[in-house]
């Protein structure tokens, strides 16, 4: 049925054209075969986009296949993501934490711990957290700066820090 109509637009397609181009045919048979000509045309511009996109995405999903299977992503659906760690995040877990599991948590992903940024960055973030009517500890300033400096995304599970970095835009991840 399909196929019948497009064939049946092949059929329409030359006279139309013939029409056109005709010195002899009204200014309204002109019109008339100029809008199917648009019409029909359109529909071809339509299905090259339509293909053009389907390939794209076939295309886009075979690549992805591949680069997974090659391992070049922890899955296909999933990117890899290496840590960098603040040295005030690292010194706030070494209070706690075991400095041998942090060491081989980084190298183990190729991670690794940046410096921390000036005391100067540190109140210019804290004075513009109070010019908003919030409050931002100078250890989540430091790791907000060095990620700020880096261009970073931050992964904690502080809900505070995290409500602060949504309320100013900032990219945060939960973990």
């Amino acid at each position: 049925m399909v196929a019948d109509a497009y064939m049946m637009g092949w059929t329409y397609a030359g006279p139309a054209w013939d029409i056109l181009w005709n010195p002899d045919t009204s200014f309204t048979s002109k019109n008339l075969a100029f809008m199917y000509m648009t019409v029909w045309g359109g529909f071809h511009l339509l299905g090259a986009i339509g293909t053009g996109i389907l390939v794209y995405a076939a295309i886009a999903t075979v690549v992805e296949a591949v680069v997974g299977c090659l391992g070049l992503m922890a899955t296909c659906r999933e990117k890899v993501a290496v840590p960098v760690i603040s040295q005030s995040a690292a010194n706030e877990y070494l209070v706690k934490g075991n400095p041998t599991a942090l060491n081989n948590f980084l190298a183990e992903r190729g991670g690794k711990i940046v410096g921390d940024v000036s005391v100067q960055a540190i109140n210019a973030l804290q004075t513009q957290a109070t010019s908003l009517s919030r409050s931002l500890p100078a250890k989540d300033a430091a790791v907000l700066g060095a990620a700020m400096r880096d261009g970073l995304t931050i992964m904690t599970r502080d809900v505070r820090f995290t409500n602060y970095l949504n309320f100013i835009g900032f990219r945060v991840e939960g973990y």
